[in-house]
């Protein structure tokens, strides 16, 4: 009897451990989810999803931060400031509860950590290729068709990726960067890198002959090769010295080289801002043209129509 009691309790020892094994990985699939929905800005399928969260997780503590940060953007800041402190208390190596509680309560109004950048790509970097880019990649690609002025006699063309991400866009365009286009990429993401590395060409070969896990500016600053083509599709809206970083990339363009810049702006700004999710800046066009001015920079392409708050320009060093 004693013995079938004792198989009975480890029967019931396993069963509990298992379902608290399903659990806690359907609330991590769950979160994942919810991430997801914040970095693609499908913010309506995120207040669906959180409905049901807190009818069937109603004590699990993950799901309160996408609480707070639903509050966040629907502008009920003090409500959401006291649900991210919850969490931070609760959580303490949530990697943006206190960043944001702190945020809501006026600081970081200037600039944006760089942990929590690296945090924020880190956790997008294995659904970043499924966000819907869609439009701003055809217009990525249709810049770079309409202005096709990589036309270099030598064969190998060195390319500068910075903010590199996991090298998807990069690949995308790699037809319009010169014959053999020898690519190095710099991002400050762990997880964007290592996604990076394994983004290979139709014939097998490495997208990137080289890789750097940096921040961008630093990489710059610290080397010394000039390049043919410096790549900047989507990484100024998370740059905090821009006047600094346009400075390094003159420094290290070749007198034809270019650069292609690519950045979400909005004109109605008289110089930039912090977005609304506190994630990144947002800049007017004419704030960008100053920087670039006084950086000895110019832009010389004509846009075509930008894309959803999106543009690309090529820029050149001023002779």
């Amino acid at each position: 009897m004693k013995s079938l009691i004792a198989n009975l309790q480890e029967e019931l020892q396993r069963f509990w451990k298992e379902i608290n094994y399903k659990f806690h990985h359907i609330a991590e699939s769950n979160e994942e989810l919810c991430y997801y929905y914040i970095f693609n800005k499908n913010y309506s399928d995120l207040r669906f999803r959180l409905k049901f969260l807190r009818k069937f997780y109603p004590n699990y503590t993950g799901f309160r931060f996408f609480n707070a940060f639903d509050m966040m953007i629907n502008g009920m800041e003090g409500d959401a400031k006291e649900e991210f402190r919850y969490v931070a208390k609760a959580i303490p190596n949530h990697p943006f509860a206190s960043y944001y509680a702190d945020a809501l309560s006026g600081e970081f109004q200037d600039n944006i950590p760089e942990n929590i950048i690296k945090a924020h790509f880190d956790l997008v970097a294995p659904f970043y290729t499924q966000l819907d880019k869609t439009e701003r990649e055809a217009y990525i690609i249709q810049f770079m068709h309409n202005h096709n002025l990589f036309k270099f006699e030598q064969d190998q063309v060195s390319v500068l990726d910075v903010g590199c991400g996991n090298g998807y866009t990069t690949k995308r365009i790699y037809q319009f960067l010169g014959k053999m286009p020898v690519i190095r990429g710099v991002d400050i993401s762990e997880k964007m890198i290592e996604w990076a590395k394994q983004r290979k060409l139709s014939s097998g070969v490495d997208l990137y002959e080289e890789t750097h896990l940096m921040d961008a500016k630093d990489y710059l600053s610290n080397q010394k090769d000039k390049h043919d083509i410096i790549l900047c599709l989507s990484l100024i809206n998370y740059i905090n010295d821009l006047p600094g970083f346009f400075k390094e990339v003159e420094s290290k363009l070749l007198t034809s080289g270019a650069m292609i810049l690519g950045f979400e702006f909005d004109d109605r700004l008289e110089s930039r801002s912090i977005s609304k999710d506190y994630m990144k800046y947002t800049y007017s066009r004419e704030y960008i043209k100053d920087l670039l001015k006084t950086a000895n920079l110019r832009i010389v392409s004509e846009p075509i129509q930008a894309s959803s708050g999106f543009c690309l320009n090529v820029i050149k060093k001023n002779s």
